[in-house]
């Protein structure tokens, strides 16, 4: 829920500052399509299958390791996008202490408790999960990198109360500024805006000659000036 809530913020701030869709719909994504396949496969095998107790957890843990993969090779791709970086260091915190906890988010029974969420608690085998989502039910002292797992919780009788992780609210900032920025400056590239700026400072620091009103001619010039005299007087009397 962090996430939508964050995302929802971005979406109101663009549009208070006159930001459009359309805008955000010029952003430069390059490989859209990753995190839409990494959604799809954990919509299918870990958020919402028809039978969650028919999946077993190892195929569970290599669907999310798999897709959490990939989704860091994205956001790896589209980290100058603004808010890239954001993303992609969420991404890689979430992907760690899930790496460190057999493939899955640890939460605590407690912090279940704090958002109302006990009720979710299934049991498959020897091990707790939460249903609809990627947590696993671990005690503090057996999780390991307990401080990146859903420590954080909105309590059950606020709405939208949830559990999530620090890596979880940095991805909610990251995509409510790149929802924000996309909205209201459009797809401009970095690189070529980068690029764009060192070619003025280019031209700023070798100005182009004055352009010559005259006829162009690259022979010498006769004109008298102080490099060039003018004819000597004995010369001007042999003329005369």
């Amino acid at each position: 829920m962090i996430l939508i809530g964050l995302f929802g913020i971005g979406l109101v701030a663009g549009l208070s500052r006159g930001g459009s869709f359309r805008n955000l719909a010029t952003l430069q994504v390059r490989h859209a399509w990753l995190p839409l396949l990494a959604f799809a496969l954990q919509a299918g095998f870990v958020l919402f299958p028809r039978d969650p107790s028919a999946i077993p957890a190892s195929v569970r843990t290599v669907v999310l390791l798999v897709t959490y993969g990939s989704l860091i090779f994205f956001l790896l791709l589209n980290r100058r996008l603004p808010g890239g970086r954001l993303l992609l260091v969420g991404a890689a915190l979430n992907a760690a202490v899930m790496l460190a906890n057999r493939g899955f988010m640890p939460v605590t029974p407690e912090a279940l408790a704090r958002s109302g969420h006990t009720g979710y608690i299934v049991a498959q085998g020897s091990d707790l999960f939460v249903l609809r989502s990627k947590d696993i039910v671990l005690q503090r002292q057996d999780t390991r990198l307990w401080f990146l797992s859903d420590v954080f919780g909105i309590p059950a009788p606020l709405p939208f109360s949830s559990n999530f992780s620090l890596g979880d609210l940095l991805i909610g900032l990251g995509a409510a500024w790149l929802t924000y920025r996309g909205m209201t400056q459009g797809g401009s590239n970095p690189e070529r805006a980068s690029a764009a700026h060192a070619g003025d400072a280019a031209t700023a620091d070798h100005p182009r000659k004055e352009f010559n009103h005259g006829s162009e001619d690259n022979g010498p010039d006769d004109r008298p000036g102080i490099d060039r005299p003018a004819l000597s007087r004995s010369l001007a009397k042999e003329s005369a």
